[in-house]
């Protein structure tokens, strides 16, 4: 075709409207942008817009995924970051961490943290490569992730149900005609009434404030971590000072919530909950070990979950496992799993290698040997990821 050609048919097309014409810019998805903050420099303004997005979507209704959690945490830690995301001039997505010195990141918490991932509407498109650039990690770690999170599907490496109750199905006001059909839960019933007929009333308090119930606690966990040959959590400062934040100094939107059984004037369980509007997490329960035989951590339960409606509370979170107690108890579960999230291909094949190796292991003829060393040194390397 030549110049006179194109002229004409130039002159004869039908132009493209203004409002009509795309740029090419916006053809592409809009990027987001992220901005990385010590978790201590949270605004008031950033905490709504996370409050917001984290009402906004039903998986987030944990404790865990409450600013007001990452900036208590951030309160007696250093290491603690948040990633802002935004997309233009709106925020609409936060990425809490704590990093070591290795550019390592792990969930704000570390162990105490039971429900982990990205504080997002759930339909936010997100390049997992770019987001740990720029928080200059090589590495984000999780053993407690939400699975149905779509941006981290294929990162995980195991998954795991984490049970609780709904406290209308489970515990409503219907049970008291219907009864429960748990044996254990009838049984932990039957043993609180002949002990009541038998030796006096056993009180229950469900917000706890004196201190000498906290310690204990803090007394008959470690305890406990010490029989089991666990890491005592409680062996550390910080954790300590977490709690005592949190059920001294609560907002409305997080606080603790501890819990006392009384045998008469004798304490005989305590249970230290996280609360956030009407989900309570079930997060360390301890009992007077001298008191075993009357089962007082699960007696401090049933009341507590009996009375959990008129408490305002809609769910209670028991954490990941399988254990005769927490089944005895739920009526449902969330799935949640474990894995990482790395930036480059050598690391992602050593890390799944290693996983897979473990995995062998569990089921090889050399399992005995092999979970003896990791059941003796699992303390020792929980207290330096803790610490």
């Amino acid at each position: 075709m030549n110049a006179d050609s194109l002229r004409l048919l130039a002159a004869t097309a039908h132009p493209i409207p203004a409002d009509r014409i795309v740029p090419r810019a916006s053809l592409r998805k809009e990027a987001v942008k992220v901005t990385r903050i010590a978790g201590r420099d949270l605004t008031d303004e950033q905490i709504l817009a996370w409050s917001t997005i984290q009402g906004s979507n039903g998986q987030l209704d944990s404790p865990f995924f409450s600013p007001h959690f990452t900036r208590a945490v951030a309160a007696v830690r250093a290491d603690v970051e948040v990633a802002i995301l935004e997309k233009g001039q709106e925020m609409v997505g936060f990425f809490p961490y704590q990093r070591t010195r290795l550019r390592i990141g792990n969930p704000v918490g570390g162990y105490l943290n039971d429900f982990q991932g990205l504080i997002s509407r759930s339909e936010l498109d997100l390049d997992l490569n770019r987001l740990l650039r720029d928080c200059g990690l090589l590495t984000w770690r999780f053993d407690h992730l939400i699975a149905a999170q779509s941006q981290f599907q294929g990162c995980q490496w195991s998954r795991r149900r984490s049970l609780h109750i709904n406290v209308a199905d489970r515990f409503g006001k219907s049970r008291a005609t219907q009864g429960f059909k748990s044996r254990r839960i009838r049984e932990t019933l039957r043993k609180t009434r002949k002990f009541e007929r038998e030796h006096g009333a056993i009180r229950f308090v469900p917000r706890e404030t004196d201190p000498r119930a906290f310690q204990a606690l803090l007394r008959w966990k470690s305890h406990q971590y010490r029989r089991t040959r666990a890491m005592d959590i409680f062996s550390l400062r910080w954790p300590i000072e977490l709690l005592e934040r949190l059920n001294q100094e609560p907002c409305v939107e997080l606080r603790g919530q501890l819990s006392a059984l009384y045998v008469g004037d004798r304490l005989a369980a305590v249970h230290q909950g996280l609360r956030s509007n009407q989900v309570l997490h079930s997060w360390f329960p301890a009992y007077d070990p001298s008191l075993a035989a009357l089962s007082p951590g699960m007696m401090l339960f049933v009341k507590l979950a009996r009375e959990a409606e008129s408490l305002g509370l809609k769910r209670i979170d028991l954490g990941a496992g399988e254990s005769v107690f927490k089944q005895s108890l739920a009526s449902a579960a969330t799935t949640v799993a474990s894995g990482a999230v790395t930036r480059f291909a050598i690391h992602r094949g050593a890390q799944r290698g290693w996983n897979q190796a473990k995995s062998w292991l569990r089921t090889s003829p050399l399992r005995t040997p092999w979970q003896a060393v990791a059941d003796r040194t699992r303390p020792l390397r929980d207290w330096f990821a803790m610490r």
